[in-house]
């Protein structure tokens, strides 16, 4: 608190009232000094007695060099000496006033004051400024061209330097400390949509604090590095604590575990002639800033593939329109024959029609953790590879918090026991040949490596990609501008951190204004299903709204025994289609909700009528003799 605060008036705004006041004061002092001097030396050491008023104008005289009036020359040598020392120190007035005061004063008299306040209404406020709110910014304003409704996007900045850069950009900043209430009222929180606490783990509580004062209505988003600090900032009153790490090792062991190429093509029944491939935009392709549209993969292809589905920075589209971009990067998921594509500056990713057995994952910070939880759970075989076993406590320690929120949750027990397992099987640097080897790295499926530093991922896909050049190698990118160079270096699928964090964040903010945006985060374990396209027979996707209705999309349609995969929204669904449906866990089983008990009830055959009661007396019933009671029981048991 008192480095903040110190910090604080590093950076705060120079009262000139005080410091011009204080000058001032500084150079009446020195004249009147000077004169009360000047008096007594002329009447001492020159015999000529003054006034006092006659030694401040040759003082005032000396310190402005212009001029000594008829006093000069002086007899004696104090007179002298002194008369120099007056000049001098005109001269060190004016080298000192003009950095000290007259620039400072000046350049802020020019400079344009950052703004303090806004009056934006039904906007959200970011409290703090980073790479990956950027990546939320983006999204958002590519959500408004999209659906034609603006959101407006303010950030609250301590740091006026910053705040006038943003403003120069055209994006709404104002300066002020994010913790305090006053600033939040002059961001105009009250009118606002939501808020965004990412500062870091220690400030984001006080921001949801300050923010619950204005409204305890107003939505509260916390972004976390520490997961161990997740319930500090739930307490405090987030409603939303968005986990950054943990998300984006999901994301990660997502990937390892199976790609999406692998998903559609087990749905599909159709299988022959259906083929799935996911091609890398590399720096320096001509296709880099076309649309879809004007890529036209299709015609390159002949008519034989069509782009079902892209990873774009941090997000997943399923579907995307024509217009969506092609950026630097992004990977393309094409269903068909991509044989005859012949562009520069394209690769496809090797074995994505493969389920990953066994995984080896390279370090176990926090996103190295979290894939290796996410992989125990779908059952693949992995082996870490740490440069310590410090890690370990860390894992135990977060296995009892984990335990214990299940338990809370009704979903296990509170205590779990951990005594014989180590989950770090190699002690090693995995940018090391002799580490990798020990590992088997020849024998994986994939390798996630997911060091925190981007200069060692390289080297350590450099490594693998000489060693094992059919394992799919996934890489965690800490900055989005290394992603490049990771693809260069070999990597097969890289994320980045920052992208991954800031589209999941969007996402959410999206989600609490009742929109979907069109798209999954990295994090999302999306999911496939069959459905009878009875339910929307004669009717054009584009009107079926799935996608904002359930969050549900449609990859493919399934008809006459082939696949179509270029469905788009003036497509029409025929009554003996299949469709072949995408989404999260809660958007299917939204859609299932939603659509297939009405299509059931439309389609049950009708009950049959009850028959009129028989209102005759029964005959009685001949007694049976032995043989055939027997029969009758065996008959009973055997159907029993």
């Amino acid at each position: 608190m008192l480095e903040k605060t110190f910090l604080g008036q590093l950076n705060k705004e120079p009262d000139w009232t005080q410091r011009i006041a204080f000058a001032a004061g500084v150079v009446l002092f020195i004249v009147a000094s000077y004169g009360v001097i000047y008096q007594w030396i002329m009447a001492t050491f020159e015999g000529r007695p003054i006034t006092y008023f006659q030694a401040l104008q040759v003082v005032i005289e000396s310190l402005t060099t212009a001029g000594f009036g008829g006093h000069a020359p002086w007899e004696s040598a104090i007179a002298n000496l002194f008369v120099l020392a007056m000049n001098l120190s005109g001269v060190a007035l004016v080298f000192l006033g003009v950095p000290l005061f007259a620039t400072p004063l000046i350049r802020q008299l020019l400079e344009r004051r950052p703004p303090a306040s806004s009056d934006l209404e039904n906007h959200i406020i970011v409290c703090g400024y980073s790479e990956k709110d950027e990546v939320v910014r983006r999204e958002l304003e590519e959500f408004e061209r999209e659906r034609g409704r603006k959101i407006p996007f303010l950030y609250v900045e301590p740091d006026p330097e910053r705040v006038r850069d943003l403003v120069d950009r055209g994006i709404h900043a104002i300066v002020g400390d994010p913790e305090s209430v006053e600033t939040l009222r002059a961001a105009n929180a009250e009118k606002a949509k939501a808020i965004v606490a990412d500062v870091d783990d220690e400030t984001n509580p006080s921001v949801t604090l300050a923010a619950k004062l204005i409204d305890k209505n107003l939505p509260v988003l916390s972004v976390v590095r520490n997961r161990r600090v997740a319930s500090h900032h739930k307490y405090a009153g987030a409603d939303r604590v968005i986990k950054a790490r943990q998300s984006f090792g999901k994301s990660l062991a997502i990937r390892a575990a199976s790609s999406y190429a692998k998903k559609f093509r087990d749905v599909v029944k159709v299988k022959e002639g259906v083929e799935v491939t996911e091609l890398v935009i590399e720096d320096g392709c001509r296709l880099i800033g076309k649309t879809l549209a004007e890529a036209n993969l299709s015609h390159k292809t002949r008519g034989e593939a069509n782009v079902i589905a892209a990873w774009v920075g941090g997000k997943f589209l399923i579907s995307p329109a024509p217009d969506t971009p092609i950026r630097k990067n992004a990977i393309l998921v094409v269903a068909g024959k991509v044989r005859g594509l012949d562009i520069s500056g394209i690769h496809a990713i090797p074995g994505t029609m493969e389920e990953s057995h066994k995984v080896v994952i390279g370090g176990f910070g926090t996103v190295g953790r979290t894939v290796y939880r996410e992989l125990k759970k779908a059952g693949i075989e992995t082996t870490v590879i740490d440069v310590s076993r410090d890690r370990e406590k860390v894992w135990r320690a977060e296995e009892m918090e984990l335990a214990r929120e299940r338990a809370e949750a009704g979903d296990g027990q509170g205590t779990i026991d951990l005594s014989g397992e180590s989950p770090i099987d190699i002690i090693g640097d995995i940018t090391d040949e002799a580490t990798l080897r020990k590992a088997k790295i020849d024998e994986a499926d994939a390798v996630v490596i997911s060091l925190d530093r981007d200069i060692p991922t390289m080297y350590a896909t450099i490594i693998i990609n000489h060693l094992a050049p059919d394992v799919e190698i996934i890489a965690r990118a800490d900055e989005a501008g290394s992603i490049s160079t990771l693809y260069q270096a070999g990597a097969d699928f890289v994320l980045s951190l920052t992208t991954v964090t800031g589209e999941i964040l969007a996402s959410e903010l999206l989600d609490i204004l009742g929109e979907k945006g069109g798209f999954l985060p990295a994090s999302t374990e999306f999911r496939f299903t069959r459905v009878n396209g009875g339910i929307f027979s004669g009717k054009p996707l584009m009107e079926l709204d799935l996608r904002n209705k359930t969050g549900c999309t449609v990859a493919a349609v399934e008809r006459d025994g082939s696949v179509l995969t270029n469905v788009l929204g003036d497509f029409y669904v025929e009554d003996d289609d299949t469709l072949i449906v995408t989404g999260s866990h809660d958007s299917i089983e939204k859609f299932c909700n939603e659509y297939l008990p009405e299509w059931i009830a439309e389609h049950a055959e009708p009950e049959p009528e009850p028959e009129p009661e028989d209102t005759r007396e029964p005959e009685p019933e001949p007694e049976p003799d032995e043989g055939e009671g027997e029969g009758e029981g065996e008959g009973e048991d055997s159907k029993e």
